[in-house]
């Protein structure tokens, strides 16, 4: 199972975004096709990329993940791709596109599936690199691209992988019935919590999203003394000062 945020010793709420999302992935490693995951964040999507990987047997070093802040140019991406692929520091004298047809050659021997993560950050120019670099290898490889709740409606406008994109799946917020069936089991600190409380927390910070229970969760640890539940005057003193987005 994928390490949860900061260790907790926590369950794994199984969502129909978590199963949902091992038979898309399943469907992208196995199609070599291309697979677009997108939601809040806090929603999971990273967790059941993890979870789904290791539950099809694929480890970390078969993947190569790009993640940027801003929206990269062709040669941080090509610079990044070869780094990953060849073990070595590109030399920055080379011309991008010259970059861009070693990345092509490499990658159609290597063979190796990318996933591309804050890919809401990205531009034309960076989807445009992407659809060369498969358009260019005679076989085709798993990429997959995990973004925001936005991402999908900005993909779209570009076309040049939306079109061709052979899975999808939508990370979406728990509704509050939910966050209260499954959080007296995620964590110890909830099993005898009053529904009232979990209901107040998720009101005010989290949300319905997994990602800010677990922050919450391992906040609780910190400042839990001796107290082992969560309870009003706890939980109150925990959100003080924090507003939900």
């Amino acid at each position: 199972m994928p390490r949860h945020f900061a260790n907790l010793s926590a369950s794994t709420i199984v969502t129909p975004s978590l199963v949902n999302a091992r038979t898309e992935l399943s469907t992208v490693i196995n199609g070599n096709g291309i697979g677009i995951f997108w939601g809040d964040p806090g929603t999971g999507k990273d967790f059941a990329v993890a979870h789904g990987r290791e539950q099809l047997g694929i480890t970390e070093q078969s993947w190569i993940r790009l993640r940027f802040a801003h929206a990269p140019t062709e040669g941080e991406i090509c610079s990044k791709l070869l780094t990953a692929l060849s073990g070595d520091e590109p030399a920055g004298t080379r011309h991008c596109g010259k970059r861009l047809d070693e990345v092509a050659d490499i990658q159609q021997q290597k063979h190796q599936a990318i996933i591309v993560e804050e890919a809401q950050h990205w531009a034309r120019v960076g989807f445009g690199v992407l659809r060369q670099i498969y358009d260019q290898s005679e076989e085709a490889f798993p990429l997959l691209l995990i973004g925001s709740e936005d991402f999908p409606a900005k993909l779209a406008r570009f076309g040049c992988l939306d079109r061709r994109a052979i899975a999808r799946q939508h990370f979406k917020r728990l509704s509050r019935a939910d966050v209260l069936e499954h959080l007296p089991g995620y964590h110890p600190l909830y099993r005898d919590a009053k529904p009232e409380v979990i209901a107040m927390v998720n009101q005010a910070l989290c949300r319905g999203r997994l990602g800010y229970w677990a922050a919450f969760t391992h906040k609780a640890l910190i400042c839990a003394k001796n107290r082992t539940s969560l309870t009003l005057p706890f939980a109150q003193e925990l959100l003080r000062g924090q507003r939900a987005s």
